[in-house]
């Protein structure tokens, strides 16, 4: 059921939404302040964005407000007293490149993360990794592809404190099980960020696409850890990480790093992999139950 901004009343539900980012559903204390203008009262810090404590809404224009009832019957038999059941926790879609900038405060969370932006021509984007070439940064005579290191979207959100958060791989299908077992069975929001390759992107053949899985993992350039109630753990410990040079001669979109002239990225990509393991092991260290 929706409404027009006129139409709405007190104890109506609005979906406040940002870019991609999925909307909340929340009753609301609504009156009218004056002519043209709406005030709507926060309640249970349902708009979250606002720093103030009202949020003022204009009536007209080409802004459009709607109110949805989907959630109060999703809810109908939850709240009702003769029935015994309790909430569904569900994935969903939650947008494409926006993603990599949500809040982590009531969702649960599953990233397919191809660093890169697939759904509309493999453009570079925050989780593109340094050295690769993409339709917006392509490598050339001036620039040889991104040269910033990817996002660490997995860290950002540890950071929030939520009570679990983990990176995964395809190809350790089992620590991805055990993992989403755990993401299911907590209580509050938590997030997995997993690593699925794509062979149109990544330009290697589709048949290899488990391979370049493995060597992600193998390579130390995607390490398999959760951080539980602030608790930091490296689930899978390659016996002898191999050369990142083996991960980017996978890839097409790195062809040009094997370039004489190139030489020195792939040695600041094997850096940052080294240091990064750094800063996981001092993690893991630093977080251990005394």
């Amino acid at each position: 059921m929706w409404k027009e901004l006129k139409d709405i009343s007190s104890g109506d539900e609005i979906v406040v939404s940002k870019q991609l980012v999925p909307g909340k559903s929340k009753k609301l204390d609504f009156n009218k302040v004056k002519k043209g203008d709406y005030k709507v009262n926060r309640i249970n810090f349902a708009l979250r964005d606002s720093s103030e404590g009202t949020t003022v809404l204009l009536d007209g224009g080409t802004a459009v407000l709607t109110v949805s009832k989907e959630e109060e019957y999703q809810n109908f038999l939850i709240e009702n007293e003769y029935f015994a059941m309790e909430k569904v926790k569900d994935i969903r879609l939650i947008g494409k490149e926006p993603t990599l900038d949500l809040r982590v405060e009531d969702e649960h969370n599953f990233i397919a993360n191809g660093i890169v932006v697939h759904n509309t021509g493999i453009q570079r984007s925050g989780a593109t990794p340094c050295g690769a070439s993409t339709t917006t940064q392509p490598a050339g005579k001036v620039k040889p592809g991104k040269e910033q290191f990817r996002k660490d979207l997995t860290s950002i959100v540890a950071a929030h404190h939520i009570p679990y958060t983990a990176q995964a791989g395809i190809f350790h299908w089992k620590d991805l099980v055990n993992k989403a077992e755990k993401a299911f069975k907590v209580d509050g929001p938590a997030f997995l960020n997993i690593l699925a390759p794509c062979h149109r992107g990544w330009r290697y053949p589709m048949e290899k696409t488990l391979e370049i899985a493995k060597l992600a993992i193998d390579t130390g350039f995607w390490p398999l850890f959760e951080v539980e109630n602030g608790v930091w753990k490296i689930n899978i410990r390659p016996k002898q990480r191999k050369p990142i040079i083996e991960w980017i001669k996978s890839q097409g979109r790195y062809k040009h790093l094997l370039k004489e002239e190139n030489k020195h990225i792939v040695e600041r990509i094997q850096k940052e992999v080294d240091d990064y393991w750094k800063y996981l092991e001092g993690m893991c260290k630093a977080t251990q139950p005394q």
